[in-house]
């Protein structure tokens, strides 16, 4: 009609950029529109105001240039060259769009098989710390901090604990046993010869490793003189590490010449998370109190576990009225030392969803086209004999190469980063094939569902209809 080439580059780049300021319009909208789910999810804390100053919009504007060059200009400006007789009718793909079409399948399923992989090995990775034994009891413990008046009044608080029936035991430590940062260095002495060592330090009460449950695999526990003597009790490592054979043998140098010897070894614990190995750890005697109280409660039931520490709070507040009660438990905040591992698992399996939903957005527009380019192809073996199963086959196993290469090339990436990933854990679980073999299954399978229903139709369609279809 006469339409000069430079027409037909706006048309297209017109026809393109209004469907692109659309989709930037509505991912704005959904972005806003969900703030406070990513916020909890990511624990960041933007606004709609945040959200919406010059800096947050310069990446979506630039993304709208590119793919306004990308599918506007460029395909405008290769239409226009094409002459009108190919364009008013079916026009068969060359080799080099079908090379760039099934490279961007290929690599949309690349992404989307290594992010299974990547989401099923951190998964098990996080149940694998879950299940680790750490070494002392944690369930229906509770702790708090000791203020001034109630160390002041400390026989009170404990005639008070001993009278209530629900509660099993209470002991002190210096510091909350999985959050210790102290961190000593100290003159040692064994078999005679002096060094230095570095170990994290922490002060407990003498029943505090029959209160956790942890075993003294040499010697005996602290007793009523320990701390005036300054008794000390290590962790294994600490005895491997620096070649301690016999406990009369080593001591740590204080200003009594008789004072701080080894009277035990405990087994070790991991008072850490399992990102790191057990450090070289030892204990040493506080008397009675200290900072931290901890009590073991067997109320049975949540109501009667809630009514025991009603009955503790009533004395805390009597000894302490200007410094209310705030208790902690232990298992929670052992958890909570993995909490950022269990969030990036979130966040993976929603980006892994999307992955798979926009591989899957973009299987099922190939699929429609090529279903389209293949009309003619359908309808003639048909016509020579060929049944809905064989055409289904046949239309199908295209796609399925496809993501079958997509597996090859995403499972040795995938490796690689998991590989580095499990480096961050001092304890980790194994990186099985049968992670990468499930990844690349249920890709194939999610493919196989999405295309199925497409090449059904194909296959069903009247032969006539697709032979005179041109």
């Amino acid at each position: 009609m006469g339409s000069s080439r430079r027409r037909i580059i706006q048309q297209v780049t017109i026809e393109s950029g209004l469907l692109l300021v659309f989709s930037v319009m509505l991912s704005i909208v959904l972005v806003l529109a969900s703030l406070d789910w990513i916020n909890n999810l990511t624990n960041s804390g933007f606004t709609k105001a945040s959200l919406l100053k010059p800096e947050y919009l310069v990446l979506p504007m630039v993304m709208l240039g590119l793919m306004m060059v990308l599918t506007g200009i460029i395909p405008g400006y290769f239409f226009s060259k094409l002459s009108p007789t190919l364009l008013l009718r079916k026009q068969v793909s060359g080799k080099r769009s079908n090379m760039f079409r099934n490279g961007l399948l290929v690599f949309q399923f690349s992404v989307s098989i290594a992010l299974i992989a990547a989401i099923l090995l951190i998964n098990r990775q996080n149940s694998y710390m879950q299940g680790q034994d750490a070494g002392f009891d944690r369930e229906n413990i509770v702790y708090f901090s000791i203020n001034d008046d109630i160390y002041e009044n400390i026989d009170a608080l404990k005639n008070e604990l001993n009278s209530i029936p629900e509660i099993v035991d209470y002991t002190f430590s210096e510091n909350v046993l999985v959050n210790n940062d102290q961190n000593w260095g100290r003159e040692f002495i064994n078999k005679g010869d002096k060094y230095d060592i570095s170990f994290s330090k922490l002060a407990v009460t003498p029943n505090f490793f029959d209160f956790f449950g942890i075993e003294l695999t040499e010697g005996s526990g602290f007793d009523d003189y320990s701390k005036e003597k300054s008794d000390l009790i290590l962790n294994e490592t600490v005895r491997k590490e620096y070649n301690i054979q016999n406990l009369e043998d080593a001591r740590m140098i204080t200003s009594a010449p008789g004072d701080g010897r080894i009277v035990g070894v405990a087994k070790d614990i991991n008072f850490e998370s399992l990102h790191v190995p057990v450090r070289s750890a030892i204990y040493m005697c506080s008397g009675e109190c200290d900072e931290v109280l901890y009590l073991k409660i067997n109320a049975g039931n949540f109501s009667r576990f809630s009514k025991t520490l009603n009955k503790v709070e009533q004395t805390w507040n009597q000894l302490s009225p200007n410094f209310p009660m705030e208790y902690h438990f232990l298992d929670q905040s052992w958890e909570a030392l993995y909490a950022k591992d269990f969030q990036f698992q979130k966040i993976l399996f929603y980006t892994t969803f999307i992955s798979i939903l926009l591989s899957c957005f973009g299987l099922i527009g190939l699929t429609y086209f090529v279903m389209e380019r293949r009309t003619k192809e359908i309808g003639v073996r048909k016509v020579n004999g060929a049944n809905e199963i064989e055409i289904l086959t046949l239309l199908n196993k295209d796609f399925l190469k496809w993501v079958a290469i997509a597996f090859v090339i995403a499972t040795p990436i995938a490796w690689y980063a998991m590989h580095k990933w499990l480096q961050n854990f001092a304890y980790k679980t194994e990186l099985s094939w049968w992670i990468f073999a499930l990844a690349g299954v249920l890709a194939l399978a999610i493919a196989l569902a999405t295309v199925s229903f497409q090449s059904w139709q194909a296959a069903t369609r009247n032969p006539v209809e697709a032979l005179r279809d041109e």
